[in-house]
């Protein structure tokens, strides 16, 4: 009689607990209200792990952004040496045209001033008076001859030096356009990420 006093679960085994309006027994409920703590504990830690995510997220957004606009401006101040080294280069082709101009030109005046010396010599067989004459041009030619050398000794001087100038300013060019490159790399690469 006692078996046919149980009544039947839905799912037809007879006498669980929890179902069909059964009361659970006393450790189930507390181990039912323990899972359902985990679980809530588990909920809270999701959403504490998932804030903490978005707050680092947020840092490395905020570093890069930084770092791009650092970037940026070392861009910005790479054009503006670049842009000064090039009107540099250019003043410094300038002067260089303007040497070698001037070195021609002395050239020529010097060739002059030899050929004018044979003249002179071929002509010192004349009579005395022109002898005496011959020598004080001569001396002045040979004087302004050796003015000359010495100032067509200054320019190749400083043709020389304008020429490692240049050469310089075109190695730190080269280097500014490669510096730029790599930077407009490394600026690229950001944007896409």
């Amino acid at each position: 009689v006692a078996a046919s006093q149980k009544p039947m679960p839905e799912g037809g085994q007879p006498g669980q607990p929890g179902q069909l309006g059964l009361p659970l027994p006393a450790s189930e409920a507390a181990t039912q209200g323990v899972a359902n703590a985990i679980e809530a504990q588990r909920s809270t830690q999701q959403i504490a792990d998932l804030v903490s995510d978005v707050r680092h997220l947020q840092l490395d957004l905020e570093y890069h952004q930084q770092k791009l606009d650092q970037l940026l401006q070392e861009k910005q101040g790479n054009m503006q040496e670049l842009k000064t080294a090039k009107s540099e280069l250019v003043d410094a082709k300038k002067r260089l045209e303007e040497q070698d101009r001037l070195l021609k030109h002395r050239q020529v005046d010097l060739d002059h001033l030899q050929e004018e010396l044979r003249t002179t010599s071929l002509l010192s067989s004349a009579p005395q008076a022109a002898a005496a004459e011959g020598a004080a041009t001569l001396d002045a030619l040979r004087s302004e001859a050796a003015a000359k050398d010495s100032a067509l000794v200054v320019s190749h001087y400083e043709l020389h030096k304008e020429k490692l100038m240049r050469d310089r300013l075109e190695q730190k060019n080269i280097k500014l356009m490669e510096r730029m490159q790599k930077l407009m790399m490394v600026v690229e690469t950001m944007r896409r990420d």
